[in-house]
């Protein structure tokens, strides 16, 4: 008998659609995002961005950020009012985000996975970048 025409090539042949339904959208998600080279974290003047990651918050303005603090597994970034961050996000993230505020004390998380072994100097770009824009907005205390 041929492979193709056993029952056991049957159910690799199943088994291997299966794969590809569920690999599909994540390696179409991984192609895109290598190809246009999108950012995870960017930090400007604006704030902190984050991007194309299960639980990204988007922007989050400097002037909604009262603490950074390294976390244990994460850079954690409080924020004045959690839940209006989270109600910004879509649906699907939103409870991932509030997981997140109950381990962490905010939805705003950045993994440390993709910053190692940079961490520390990531926290003080993060505190450089809140310093600069409050002394540019006139607040002087920092």
């Amino acid at each position: 008998m041929t492979a193709t025409g056993s029952p056991r090539a049957g159910a690799g042949v199943v088994a291997a659609l299966a794969a590809a339904a569920l690999a599909g959208p994540a390696g179409l998600w991984f192609l895109a995002r290598g190809l246009l080279r999108l950012p995870l974290l960017r930090v400007d003047e604006r704030g902190i961005t984050t991007t194309w990651t299960w639980d990204a918050t988007g922007l989050v303005p400097w002037e909604e950020v009262t603490r950074i603090r390294l976390g244990g597994d994460c850079v954690v970034v409080r924020v004045r009012e959690p839940e209006a961050v989270v109600r910004r996000v879509p649906s699907h993230r939103r409870g991932s985000l509030r997981r997140r505020q109950q381990r962490h004390g905010s939805p705003v998380t950045l993994q440390l996975g993709p910053l190692r072994p940079r961490v520390t100097e990531t926290v003080t770009l993060l505190h450089h970048w809140r310093s600069h824009v409050s002394w540019a907005r006139g607040d002087r205390s920092g």
